[in-house]
C-alpha cells in the first residue's frame, strides 16, 4: 500500500505540474491558444501579428518593421519604439474610413481621403497633423 500511495502521489503531482505548464502556455499564447493578454496588431485577420505581451511586441518592433494594409491609401509602416501609437492611429483611421465610405455626406471628398505615404500613421501618432498640417494634408 505504501508504494501504491507514493506512486499515486507522484502521478497527482505530475498532473498538477502539467496543468500549471498548460496554464502558463495559455497565458503566454503558445500552441496557438490566444489569451486575453495577447496583443494582436495588423489591419486584417490574415496578416495579424500576435504577441504574448506588450513587452514581446516591444522587443519584436525594436528591430523589425511590418506594413499594415489600410482602406484608403498606402500600407502603413509599423515598427520602432512608437509602434503602439502608430497602431492606434491606424485603428482610428480604419474606423473613420468606414464612415467616410458609407456616408453620402463625404461623397465629394471621399477620393481625397488617403494616406499617401507609408509613414502617415507614424507621423500622425507623433502629432505632425497639428504641428505640420500643410505637409500632412498633401
Amino acid at each position: 500500500l505504501g508504494r501504491a500511495a507514493l506512486f499515486l502521489g507522484f502521478l497527482v503531482d505530475a498532473l498538477i505540474l502539467q496543468q500549471a505548464n498548460y496554464a502558463q502556455a495559455v497565458e503566454q499564447g503558445s500552441d496557438g491558444v490566444e489569451s486575453e493578454s495577447m496583443i494582436c496588431v495588423a489591419g486584417d485577420q490574415e496578416n495579424q501579428q500576435c504577441f504574448a505581451s506588450e513587452e514581446a511586441a516591444n522587443t519584436y518592433y525594436k528591430d523589425s518593421v511590418d506594413y499594415v494594409t489600410i482602406d484608403g491609401g498606402k500600407p502603413q509602416q509599423v515598427g520602432g519604439r512608437h509602434w503602439k501609437k502608430t497602431m492606434e492611429v491606424i485603428q482610428k483611421t480604419q474606423k473613420y474610413m468606414e464612415s467616410v465610405k458609407s456616408s453620402e455626406e463625404f461623397s465629394s471628398v471621399r477620393s481625397q481621403c488617403l494616406c499617401r505615404h507609408e509613414l502617415c500613421a507614424f507621423w500622425a501618432g507623433l502629432g505632425e497633423c497639428d504641428a505640420n498640417p500643410k505637409f500632412m494634408k498633401k
